[in-house]
């Protein structure tokens, strides 16, 4: 495609960018002179000064002969696929800023062009997740036989106990490389194997998830806070002006609950991707603090609330999907979650190719 451009520095290639945001690149600093750029139909890589009119002045620069270029092989990558063979509506759709309307035009393109291999991770997962929720149903199955109160819930804690650590242990990574793997397909070069991704960096990806739900929870208790002085307030007027303390009770209840949704808002939206930013390796080893902070700063107020929407709606659909005896879920359900996921991910991380990796 002609307006697929990608670019290499310090032997790593990242792309693929528009020509608008190769020329925003260029005014912004973030594409150097010396680094070098392709796209379909030139015959070898180029340094970026040989492109008219993305530096001024324009002085072409002869482009290296391939035997001293380190990107001689300008498209293959890991997979061993060319980008001038990969889909070129969805490399133009996965170079767009995000919005709404991106990602779910992306997220369709995913869909009707990588529907077989996330088809295939789906199966993985679903297979996983059954495995990982049978020790939790035989523990609580042994409680319930034995008859005993005490016995049942001890049971039905320890099974609960059991499924959160495995949510955590196993769960976490398995989801954030399942992104990736997503995010991969959005931009025509879908593996498999990359719902592993997250287990690479199994640790970190951990660590990431924990902080996350520490930050939910954070959110939850502080979005609590005016409900619990209404109802200690209701409490200590007792016997006085009841009517009046139960509405406050009601108001309080009312703002904790706008509180909390607009507080998990921003934090699954600006926070909630750090985990899969951690796991990707187009992204660089960053840390989960630099990742947090990328998260952050690349998911503003407004496309916040966009993402949550997108995500709340997806959930509804993959939902639906169950209605159609089960098999909707697995055929267009889980596909169709894993090429939103991901499609939002290339666009909000991946799309302008500025994301810097830790040393």
């Amino acid at each position: 495609m002609a307006d697929a451009w990608f670019v290499g520095r310090g032997g790593e290639r990242s792309g693929p960018f528009s020509a608008d945001i190769l020329r925003a690149m260029a005014a912004g600093g973030r594409l150097a002179p010396t680094d070098l750029v392709w796209r379909e139909g030139m015959p070898a890589w180029a340094p970026a000064t040989s492109i008219p009119g993305l530096f001024t002045p324009s002085r072409p620069t002869p482009a290296p002969s391939p035997s001293d270029n380190p990107y001689a092989a300008p498209g293959l990558d890991r997979t061993g696929f060319a980008p001038a063979l990969r889909d070129a509506v969805a490399l133009d759709l996965a170079s767009r800023p995000y919005s709404f309307s991106a990602a779910c035009a992306l997220a369709m393109q995913t869909f009707k062009t990588q529907w077989v291999p996330l088809l295939l991770m789906s199966l993985i997962i679903l297979g996983i997740s059954i495995g990982l929720a049978s020790p939790q149903w035989i523990v609580t199955t042994i409680g319930a036989m034995s008859g005993d109160p005490a016995v049942e819930s001890a049971t039905m804690i320890l099974g609960t106990v059991f499924a959160y650590a495995l949510s955590i242990l196993v769960t976490s990574p398995l989801l954030s490389g399942m992104i990736v793997a997503g995010a991969n397909a959005a931009v025509g070069r879908a593996n498999v194997a990359d719902v592993f991704l997250g287990f690479r960096r199994y640790g970190r990806v951990v660590l990431a998830n924990l902080l996350v739900y520490l930050i939910m929870g954070g959110v939850f208790l502080s979005a609590c806070v005016p409900l619990g002085l209404a109802v200690a307030f209701a409490q200590a007027v007792a016997g006085g002006p009841t009517e009046t303390a139960l509405g406050i009770v009601i108001a309080s209840a009312g703002v904790s609950f706008v509180l909390m949704i607009l507080g998990f808002a921003m934090v699954v939206a600006r926070t909630g991707y750090a985990p899969v930013i951690v796991a990707d390796p187009d992204l660089g080893r960053l840390g989960v603090i630099e990742a947090i902070r990328l998260n952050w700063s690349r998911t503003s107020v407004s496309n916040g609330f966009s993402l949550l929407g997108l995500l709340i709606l997806t959930s509804i659909l993959v939902t639906l999907s169950l209605l159609l005896f089960c098999v909707g879920y697995l055929l267009v359900g889980l596909p169709w979650m894993w090429a939103v996921t991901g499609s939002c991910h290339q666009l909000l991380f991946r799309g302008d190719g500025t994301a810097t990796a830790a040393p």
